[in-house]
């Protein structure tokens, strides 16, 4: 792959800067979620915990997909969907 061509796979450090601020802020709200939680009553927390594990899915299931592999891909400078072979 020619240098041209690897360049297309790095990220602009603004790129990046927007990536780590929707995930901040994504850890952010989901520890508002968790204090909320335990401010509930056993009742309402019966009714708020399929809402709660949602949101920790949704986050954790963006990271795995699309977070972890644009980082390891921008480590070793090779396309996000090609899977490493190391």
């Amino acid at each position: 792959m020619s240098a041209v061509a690897g360049d297309r796979w790095r990220t602009s450090e603004r790129d990046r800067d927007v990536v780590v601020d929707v995930v901040s802020d994504d850890h952010v709200r989901a520890r508002e979620l968790m204090e909320e939680f335990f401010t509930l009553s056993l009742e309402q927390r019966g009714d708020a915990f399929p809402h709660l594990v949602r949101a920790l899915l949704t986050h954790e299931v963006a990271e795995e997909l699309v977070v972890y592999p644009a980082f390891e891909a921008s480590l070793l400078r090779r396309p996000p969907w090609q899977p490493h072979r190391g």
